[in-house]
């Protein structure tokens, strides 16, 4: 019932001007095990965030709330949680940070490689230095963002993949 009424509230706001970012919470707080966005009929992308930091997937929800090529978004936390999602759920996008609780995101970009080569995975963090690039490029991320300086260019970089 929650549900029902959560997304009534969210179908009234997408009919009124910018409430991306109030959207984009309430679809973080309404999930069960995943946060994601209800179905649009929209046949778009489907996107996963791996991120440890609630703040960080908030705000990523709430901008590409506005990105009209986004079906689903859902989220996870670590490793794990986002090998649990790539199995369950068909993901076309991965929005990945390398710091992440156990196994980090290095590890998990290898797995993505290798288990669902054709996903696309966006390096999104703050360990932003050559080494890194170059290691991330090497083992297969399309693209590599500095979380503090690229964080507004994050929806046109995911509306071209």
């Amino acid at each position: 019932m929650l549900s029902i009424i959560v997304y009534g509230v969210v179908s009234v706001l997408q009919h009124r001007s910018n409430y991306n970012y109030i959207l984009g919470f309430i679809r973080a707080i309404t999930c069960g095990k995943y946060n994601y966005m209800p179905h649009t009929g929209n046949p778009g992308k489907v996107l996963l965030i791996v991120d440890n930091s609630s703040l960080i997937i908030e705000r990523l929800i709430g901008i590409l709330g506005e990105v009209k090529k986004i079906k689903k978004i859902f989220t996870a936390n670590d490793y794990t949680g986002a090998v649990t999602v790539l199995g369950e759920k068909e993901t076309d996008i991965v929005l990945l940070d390398i710091q992440l609780p156990g196994k980090n995101g290095i590890d998990l970009l290898k797995f993505i490689v290798k288990d669902h080569p054709a996903v696309k995975v966006v390096m999104l963090t703050n360990l932003v230095s050559d080494y890194y690039q170059k290691l991330c490029r090497k083992i297969g991320a399309v693209h590599f963002m500095d979380k503090s300086k690229d964080f507004e260019r994050i929806p046109r970089v995911v509306a071209r993949l």
